[in-house]
């Protein structure tokens, strides 16, 4: 059976709704990527400060 054809602007309209639904996806993982590197390097930073913690803790009970 054949088709009958699309109207220009339908088929316009659903191409503009696929990109934008396409961009949307795309930008989700870039986001959640960002996000994830910002928690690691604040847990970098946490981790350098406990250890500097446990070394200054270490040298006040070596002093005593």
């Amino acid at each position: 059976m054949v088709q009958p054809p699309v109207p220009t602007a339908a088929a316009n309209g659903m191409i503009v709704e696929g990109n934008t639904a396409c961009s949307a996806h795309q930008q989700t993982p870039t986001t959640k990527l960002s996000s994830n590197y910002n928690v690691t390097q604040q847990l970098a930073a946490i981790r350098a400060d406990i250890v500097r913690g446990f070394d200054e803790l270490g040298a006040l009970n070596s002093a005593q």
